[in-house]
C-alpha cells in the first residue's frame, strides 16, 4: 500500500500554528513595498482562513500520503494515549 503519516493535531499545536500565523498577519498589515494592496489583503486573508482551518482540526488524527491529507477524523481519549506511548517507545 501506500506510504503513508499519521499526525494527531492537539490544542497545543494549532495555538503554536495560529501564533505563527497571527505574526505574519502583523507583519503584513504594516508592511510596506512587495506586499501592498489587494495583494496584502489576499495574503492576510490567506492566513485567517488557514486559522481557521486549523482549529477546525483540534484534536484530530490526520493521514498524509505524498504530502495530501487523505482523510481525518476524531481522535478519542484512549487513541491519542495509545499514540503517545508509542512514540515515547520509539515506535
Amino acid at each position: 500500500g501506500d506510504i503513508h503519516d499519521i499526525y494527531y493535531l492537539g490544542r497545543k499545536d494549532v495555538e503554536r500554528a495560529t501564533d505563527r500565523l497571527n505574526g505574519e498577519i502583523l507583519l503584513l498589515t504594516h508592511s510596506q513595498g512587495a506586499f501592498a494592496g489587494e495583494n496584502r489583503e489576499r495574503e492576510i486573508h490567506r492566513r485567517k482562513r488557514k486559522i481557521q482551518r486549523n482549529e477546525r482540526l483540534t484534536d484530530r488524527k490526520l493521514v498524509v500520503a505524498n504530502g495530501t491529507v487523505v482523510t481525518c477524523y476524531r481522535s478519542n481519549r484512549r487513541d491519542r494515549i495509545r499514540m503517545f506511548r508509542r512514540a515515547r517507545e520509539g515506535a
